[in-house]
């Protein structure tokens, strides 16, 4: 989440200043390039178990009495493969053949497949969140 003060008078289209409390940095090759952490490799990510083919599409605000969250909802990746054809070499592929668990979930297409799927659902909690707004926490 990104943090924009409330700024009722700004024109249409002014610059605001914006506070980010809270982001994963996916680094190159450490964490986002082809085929990261496949056969049990260490990875370096931010996240824990990031996947290229982690897809994150929404977000909430939740609130349960006393307690509040900001929920972040997406489709969690068990693999993460770039799509490489096991039978013949390609010199696009960064790794031919593709490993086994890899070539489950390939197609026609390329691309990052991260299959089998599940629902994930992130909760944040918003007070930590305030700490990072004002000053006595990091992102």
């Amino acid at each position: 989440p990104i943090a924009f003060p409330a700024e009722a008078s700004a024109p249409a289209g002014a610059d605001l200043d914006a506070l980010p409390l809270l982001y994963y940095r996916a680094r190159f090759p450490d964490c986002a390039g082809p085929d990261i952490g496949i056969g049990g490799q260490a990875v370096s990510c931010d996240f824990p178990g990031y996947s290229m083919s982690d897809d994150w599409t929404g977000a909430g605000f939740v609130s349960n009495g006393s307690r509040h969250s900001i929920v972040i909802l997406g489709l969690k990746a068990s693999t993460n493969c770039y799509y490489c054809d096991p039978a013949e070499p390609d010199p696009e592929c960064p790794v031919s053949p593709a490993p086994e668990e890899c070539r489950r979930w390939c197609n026609e297409s390329r691309g990052y497949h991260g299959g089998p799927y599940r629902r994930q659902v992130l909760f944040y909690d918003i007070d930590e969140l305030a700490a990072v707004a004002a000053g006595s926490r990091e992102p």
